[in-house]
């Protein structure tokens, strides 16, 4: 398969996910017991990846074992409410919003791991938040409902993750 039909079939899916993530978000009465159900099937699915992974890492394991309990913690907070971001956001909004989890990762990247601050990084930077303000902004300013708060949360944990 060349880049481009592997290109196609991810956006595709990504699409599938987003319209039927909202739909049974909305449908669901309890978001919460939804995203465990929904999120224990792509826990196995990862875990089945990591069991059969051979990739040698060049850290220490207790360096490993420390980032793998942040990036638990940090899904944790995405998981427990991803649903209710997408039950209060539109299907449309919602993955414009998840844009802003780069943005999250290179500033966490450049203090944490020291990377450096390029013009082309903050020029990236700054397009994301213009194109998502000119997507979410709604004549009068950006409703900041309940939905937002819950995108918030989200984007932030999966910044972290």
């Amino acid at each position: 398969m060349t880049w481009l039909s592997l290109s196609l079939i991810a956006a595709l899916l990504f699409a599938l996910n987003s319209i039927l993530g909202r739909y049974l978000a909305v449908k669901s009465d309890n978001p919460r017991a939804f995203a465990l159900v929904y999120n224990s099937f792509a826990g196995l699915f990862a875990l089945g990846f990591l069991l059969f992974d051979n990739t040698n890492f060049n850290l220490p394991p207790t360096q490993i074992l420390w980032l793998t309990l942040l990036s638990i913690l940090a899904y944790g907070i995405f998981n427990r409410f991803e649903f209710y971001a997408r039950k209060h956001v539109e299907a449309s909004t919602y993955p414009i919003l998840t844009k802003f989890i780069p943005i999250i990762t290179v500033v966490l990247a450049i203090i944490f791991l020291h990377e450096s601050l390029t013009i082309r990084k903050v020029v990236a930077a700054l397009l994301i938040v213009l194109g998502n303000v000119l997507a979410v902004y709604k004549g009068k300013g950006i409703d900041l409902k309940s939905g937002m708060k819950y995108a918030t949360i989200i984007i932030v944990a999966l910044g972290v993750a």
